[in-house]
């Protein structure tokens, strides 16, 4: 017969189901009858005649899915399909997110000026507003800007610490001490500075053994009187304060009558007998100059005279001396007074003993030859002062008229 061509590959077909038996069993069947009938009719051709058949056998299982065939030939292109009409509106969608700003407009044009307003009533008063309560401190500004450069100042004293014109300030400081010899303070001389004031201070004496006070410093300047202001202290914590042969020596005022006929022990009636002191600092040091005759020294050129005085040596007693450099201010003292110190004890009096003894720089004499040995007397206080006792005198550097001084204040001149 003819000869069929190859078709497509099928599609895969589905699982197996087992048959569904008729509910009459095969014989009532009428596929079955007809398969039946075909193959009794044809039992020759299909070589079937082979005598009776059996019975009909139970159902198989059912078989294995089988694999997948070989993929078909693809289809032509189908041709290209029309316009669709337009389709129907789709509903309204949801409210957008705000947008992000938009860049800044230029500048508009000024607009025209308006007409003159008329003046209003003057409001009344408001009522008073209620109290504002403290605010908290606000937090530390920043630095500020660095301001103007200010204009130039008057002259001042010096900054010694830091020195922007060296070459015009003196830095030096000089400290000592002057003693009035009355009951009056003394006064620092010009461009120098009071430090403390008190009583005139000779020396502390305990048995062989002394402490002398330069009157020409600080230390012999002690801001309180006392009698007996020293301790002696021994044999680790014992100490001793007022032991009766310990002895203290001032400075008399010498305004009072020191003819005092028995020792004083009242502190009251005591101090009036003592000299007052003033230790003073400066920028000039002060020195002394002695004359070795009975005329007044005078200062060198460029210093000027603070105070002309009397060469003292020192004050004697029975156990030590008080001596004073004559370099030191201690050495020119402003009064010749005989006695020129008092004597306290620890015992808690004081007074004027005729065994003390004071020392003075004389004047240079001419002694015949004969005489030495012998010594000679100057009677009375005139012939002391005029042809005994050396005078003195004590001088500060003057200051330049281009120099300013620290401690004096002076102004730099122009």
């Amino acid at each position: 017969g003819a000869r069929r061509g190859v078709g497509a590959p099928g599609t895969d077909g589905t699982d197996a189901q087992k048959p569904v038996e008729p509910e009459g069993g095969p014989e009532e069947d009428p596929l079955w009858i007809e398969l039946v009938t075909f193959l009794e009719n044809n039992t020759d051709v299909l070589g079937l005649n082979v005598g009776e058949g059996g019975e009909l056998g139970e159902f198989g299982n059912k078989g294995e899915k089988g694999e997948f065939g070989v993929n078909g030939l693809g289809g032509m292109p189908g041709v290209p399909g029309g316009k669709g009409n337009p389709g129907f509106p789709g509903p309204l969608g949801n409210k957008g997110q705000s947008g992000s700003e938009g860049a800044r407009g230029e500048q508009g044009d000024g607009g025209l000026s308006g007409n003159d307003a008329f003046d209003g009533d003057i409001g009344s008063k408001g009522d008073e507003g209620i109290a504002a309560v403290n605010g908290d401190q606000g937090e530390k500004g920043g630095q500020g800007y660095l301001g103007k450069t200010g204009g130039a100042g008057e002259g001042g004293g010096c900054n010694c610490l830091s020195l922007q014109d060296p070459s015009n300030c003196n830095c030096d400081t000089h400290v000592f001490a002057i003693h009035s010899q009355t009951d009056d303070l003394p006064v620092c001389p010009d461009n120098h500075k009071l430090l403390w004031t008190g009583y005139s201070l000779m020396s502390y004496v305990s048995g062989a053994v002394s402490a002398e006070q330069d009157l020409g410093l600080s230390g012999s300047c002690s801001e309180e009187f006392d009698v007996m202001q020293m301790m002696a202290c021994q044999n680790g914590e014992l100490c001793r304060h007022g032991v009766g042969s310990d002895r203290s020596y001032w400075l008399a005022n010498g305004d009072l009558d020191q003819e005092e006929p028995k020792p004083m022990n009242n502190i009251d009636v005591i101090i009036p007998f003592i000299s007052r002191c003033a230790v003073c600092i400066g920028t000039q040091i002060p020195i002394v100059k002695h004359s070795l005759t009975g005329d007044l020294p005078q200062c060198d050129d460029g210093y000027g005279p603070v105070y002309l005085g009397y060469s003292y040596l020192m004050g004697g007693t029975s156990r030590v001396g008080m001596g004073q450099k004559l370099n030191s201010l201690g050495s020119c003292l402003a009064s010749m007074n005989i006695p020129t110190f008092i004597e306290c004890n620890g015992r808690g009096t004081c007074s004027f003993y005729t065994n003390n003894v004071d020392y003075w720089l004389a004047q240079t004499q001419e002694i015949v030859p004969a005489m030495w040995g012998m010594g000679a007397v100057y009677d009375g206080e005139a012939e002391i002062l005029t042809r005994g006792i050396a005078r003195c005198v004590v001088c500060l550097k003057s200051a330049p008229a281009n120099k300013m001084y620290q401690l004096g204040g002076g102004k730099k001149k122009k």
